[in-house]
């Protein structure tokens, strides 16, 4: 069954298959991991989707020149790249202090005077290329996550996402 040399199966011998079977599955884990594997985690169908996004805390200048894009229509960008999206509506509030005191009971409490902070609402339409979780440029849309609102205008840090509603496109 043996060959004088050590071979097995003709002209390999079993260290021979053993590397040669290592090799195949490296490539195939190769494959799998740079070609990437869609197994039901993506769905192609393209959604139209409306969210708005709270910015808690805002300094009123900043607020102020922010405003001034109210009715602009800004794109939004990721990693220096356009997005299929807008913000489309700004609107600001004051910002409210909630404290409770020994016994538990929560008062609020609207900032007052010349600095006082304020919230931001942020109302954006963008198209999502994937119905499971929807993805804006580089981040995914979910009722409170934190969201970055970030234009060529201005952007937004730490803020959460406070409604969603879609429309699946034709």
């Amino acid at each position: 069954m043996m060959e004088e040399k050590g071979r097995r199966f003709g002209k390999f011998n079993i260290v021979d298959i053993i590397i040669i079977l290592i090799l195949i599955v490296g490539v195939i884990f190769l494959a799998v991991k740079f070609l990437g594997s869609r197994g039901g985690e993506e769905n192609d169908a393209s959604v139209r989707i409306e969210y708005t996004v709270l910015v808690r805390e805002v300094n009123p200048q900043v607020c102020e020149n922010v405003m001034a894009y109210k009715n602009a229509n800004v794109q939004l960008m990721a990693n220096g790249q356009m997005v299929d999206g807008n913000v489309v509506d700004i609107t600001y509030g004051p910002h409210i202090n909630y404290e409770a005191d020994s016994n538990g009971v929560v008062t609020s409490s609207e900032e007052q005077g010349e600095d006082a902070r304020v919230d931001m609402y942020f109302t954006i339409q963008a198209t999502a290329n994937n119905t499971i979780n929807y993805k804006v440029g580089t981040q995914e849309v979910r009722i409170g996550k934190v969201h970055i609102v970030k234009t060529t205008e201005f952007e937004m840090e730490g803020y959460e996402t406070v409604t969603i509603s879609r429309k699946v496109l034709q």
